[in-house]
């Protein structure tokens, strides 16, 4: 059984994957399909512009009419999902648009977000800016910190963009709207007002009003204030550096080398060169292409699980015939 949450994102009412595999092994067992396990495809064989045959790692030739290629992207590859479908599809002629790990967690490169692990936080509003001066913003959404950076459903949803920016080699940091309620400006005064009404609490005690505590010291640490600073003691520009990070915290990022921290994968096999009405490869008789090895990601929620089982499910009606 399923579940729909927020923007038709669907889910199984378990909250697991395991839900959704123990349906795929079912129809398996009920179509009588046959599977081969540890075994690594190495060559598609393909004459006269016909696939014929596939060739194993181990040399045993499989004839055949019909291959579908549904191997995933690059992430997960204990799963087999580790680029091998990208290379056999390469090699009988297809291009491969650049693979960029998607739906992942962002590295940051300041340390103080090992201190903030774990930490969620809702309605956050992130600003991306690019180093050619540009800047896009994105939210508000959901957030968590994480050991190395940052996380959560809007941060998933902005990481193939970022992490395809880091690939071109540009730089890239975040800056994290931690109280978008209000303006700059509106913080600023609010900060001001907190002064007069408790002159004689310690700067932490009138953050955590506004942030998390945890978050609050280390908004304190950033701006170079000590904790126990009484709020009236606090002068104007450093009441104003405190505003400016809450309104504008910000991560350098980095880029991650595991794309196994990735869910899906942006980039693979180009759409240009398949036909959209039966997944067939436009360059190469009986071959197939169904779910991530193609260059199309969507976002959380079942969408890339949707597209993989509708092109799935095309490729093998069409590959059937």
């Amino acid at each position: 059984r399923f579940q729909t949450e927020g923007e038709n994102k669907v889910f199984p009412e378990t909250g697991g994957a395991r839900a959704v595999l123990k349906i795929l092994e079912e129809e398996l067992r009920k179509n009588d399909v046959k599977v081969f396990f540890n075994s690594r495809v190495g060559e598609l064989l393909v004459k006269q512009g016909k696939v014929h045959a596939v060739k194993l790692g181990d040399g045993k030739i499989i004839p055949c009419d019909s291959v579908i290629l549904a191997t995933g992207g690059i992430t997960y590859p204990s799963t087999g999902s580790s680029g091998d479908g990208q290379k056999l599809a390469e090699k009988a002629g297809h291009e491969i648009t650049q693979l960029i790990p998607a739906l992942a967690p962002l590295c940051a490169e300041q340390p103080f977000v090992a201190s903030l692990e774990g930490l969620s936080m809702e309605n956050i509003v992130i600003r991306i800016n690019k180093s050619n001066g540009k800047k896009t913003i994105a939210g508000p959404g959901d957030i968590m910190f994480t050991k190395k950076g940052i996380s959560g459903p809007l941060v998933l949803s902005l990481s193939g963009d970022v992490n395809g920016l880091l690939e071109k080699g540009e730089s890239v940091y975040l800056e994290l709207d931690l109280y978008p309620a209000l303006s700059k400006e509106e913080l600023d005064r609010a900060l001001t007002e907190e002064a007069k009404k408790t002159a004689g609490k310690n700067m932490d005690n009138v953050l955590n009003k506004f942030l998390p505590k945890r978050l609050s010291s280390t908004i304190m640490f950033i701006a170079g204030i000590a904790e126990d600073k009484k709020i009236n003691q606090l002068t104007r520009d450093e009441r104003q550096r405190l505003s400016s990070i809450i309104k504008g915290l910000r991560l350098d990022i980095v880029k991650d080398r595991s794309p196994d921290n990735a869910m899906i994968t942006r980039g693979g096999v180009s759409i240009k060169e398949i036909n959209p009405r039966t997944m067939e490869s436009r360059k190469v008789r009986g071959l197939y292409f169904a779910g991530e090895i193609m260059d199309i990601d969507a976002d959380t929620g079942g969408f890339n699980l949707q597209a993989a089982f509708s092109t799935g499910d095309l490729a093998g009606s069409c590959a059937a015939v």
